[in-house]
């Protein structure tokens, strides 16, 4: 999704003074999240961009995306918390399975699952 923005996407909005920034991608609905910005911030044809150009392009090249849909920096930082906490926990949580299993090595268990 980043390389086809990147490569694709972007040059053809930059042309026009916008600017179109990857917020995040939800595997379970096929949801991409992107920001607009520049001149497509305020341009009355950003939803038409955003619908006909980066999510068609997008639908078609990746075959998980279902959907693009525009944010705004409030809910762009809170993706990024969000997902950082989600980071943070699963490392916990491995960093506790490998620990539980370094134990039960130590004793001559068999490893934990």
């Amino acid at each position: 999704i980043k390389e086809l923005l990147a490569t694709r996407i972007r040059p053809m909005v930059k042309q026009d003074g916008g600017n179109v920034r990857y917020i995040g991608f939800e595997d379970e609905d096929g949801l991409v999240y992107v920001m607009l910005e520049g001149a497509c911030k305020t341009c009355p044809s950003s939803g038409m961009t955003l619908k006909n150009g980066i999510e068609r392009m997008l639908m078609h090249w990746i075959p998980e995306v279902t959907e693009v849909q525009e944010v705004d920096e409030d809910f762009a930082e809170d993706y990024r918390l969000q997902a950082k906490q989600e980071q943070e926990q699963k490392e916990r949580e491995e960093a506790f399975k490998k620990a539980k299993e370094e134990a039960a090595a130590a004793e001559g268990a068999p490893k934990v699952e």
